[in-house]
């Protein structure tokens, strides 16, 4: 068909002046137009940046497009529109790397690292294009860790030891200084870590204590000869009704931070399967000697991956407990429903 459509002109014509072809061809340039709208209002967005240096100074927070931090790092633009997702990615690049584990995004050079608040901006601004993809208190998130990359970084330039995983690993293999980069690096990581198992603790511990109130047993608060009729007036049941929908709720929490792991997981496991991608984080070496570093000198950044995404497996596996918990129960749930009701059928 391909060929006969090349060969003749005249059949050609009359497949493309077809109503379908048209209507695709419209369709085609009018999302070519909104791709284009949205790139333009993508380099237009004010974001809210968090400079840092190499040395460990914190330049003041300032607001700036888009377009002025494309420029400041030599970015691809397309690399704003990975920020502005809810997606978890690092990705290497020649002369700088960008991270996105929300609600802490940023971009690193070998000199200076900035972080960005997505949607602190825009929130004032009524946009919602990079409001969106920020969590609430995006700022916030932002200023704990600029404050935590300050202190490594500070603590490494002087000679003291920061108890960061990474400089640990470097000083025992190369007895150098650790690349700002790869600092940085590990404080993301470290950050992005405490910060999902601190929600994991608290989703967890109030669904304890939400499966508490559920599992008591009703037979020690009511007399058994009256059955549902003594459980609609129980004391306690309005407790246990209300737990019920803390655990609906806390279930949702509880899913959804387990995608994010899980994500996270994924992402540095892609990393470490990639020899080129690992030797390029090293971005001071390609600055200082003008070429990219041999792939297979990567083994600070791949013990400092591996040790993250081990922690994030271990994450991921307590997760999975909890919520083979909460399966159990509900289980049980169902099966004391089921018992009830045939109790009263008979």
């Amino acid at each position: 068909g391909s060929a006969a459509l090349s060969s003749d002109p005249h059949i050609a014509r009359r497949v493309l002046n077809t109503p379908q072809s048209m209507f695709m061809a419209r369709q085609l340039t009018t999302a070519s137009l909104h791709t284009g709208r949205r790139a333009r209002h993508t380099l237009r967005s004010i974001l809210t940046t968090y400079p840092i240096s190499s040395d460990g100074r914190r330049e003041p927070v300032s607001q700036s497009t888009a377009a002025e931090l494309v420029d400041s790092f030599q970015m691809m633009p397309r690399d704003l529109r990975l920020l502005a997702t809810n997606n978890i990615t690092l990705g290497v690049r020649e002369h700088y790397y960008i991270f996105r584990f929300p609600p802490f995004t940023g971009v690193v050079a070998s000199d200076r690292a900035c972080l960005v608040a997505l949607g602190e901006a825009q929130r004032e601004q009524r946009s919602a294009h990079w409001a969106m993809a920020a969590p609430a208190g995006s700022g916030v998130a932002s200023e704990v860790l600029a404050s935590e990359i300050v202190r490594v970084v500070q603590k490494r330039t002087s000679g003291a030891s920061s108890g960061d995983l990474a400089g640990q690993l470097y000083d025992g293999l190369l007895q150098g200084p650790l690349p700002f980069e790869l600092r940085v690096l590990d404080a993301v990581l470290r950050e992005d870590l405490l910060r999902k198992q601190e929600r994991f603790s608290r989703i967890s511990s109030r669904m304890a204590r939400a499966l508490g109130t559920r599992d008591r047993r009703l037979e020690q608060r009511r007399p058994r000869s009256l059955g549902l009729l003594t459980l609609a007036a129980d004391a306690h049941a309005e407790a246990r009704e209300e737990a019920l929908y803390q655990l609906i709720t806390l279930g949702d929490a509880l899913s959804s931070l387990g995608v994010e792991v899980k994500r996270a997981e994924t992402t540095l496991e892609a990393l470490l399967r990639s020899d080129e991608d690992m030797a390029a984080l090293y971005l001071s070496h390609r600055k200082q000697r003008g070429e990219a570093r041999p792939e297979k000198e990567h083994v600070e950044v791949e013990l400092m991956l591996e040790a993250a995404a081990a922690q994030y497996a271990d994450l991921e596996d307590r997760i999975s407990g909890v919520r083979a918990s909460l399966a159990a129960h509900r289980s049980l749930e169902e099966l004391k429903l089921r018992n009830e009701r045939n109790r009263i059928m008979r």
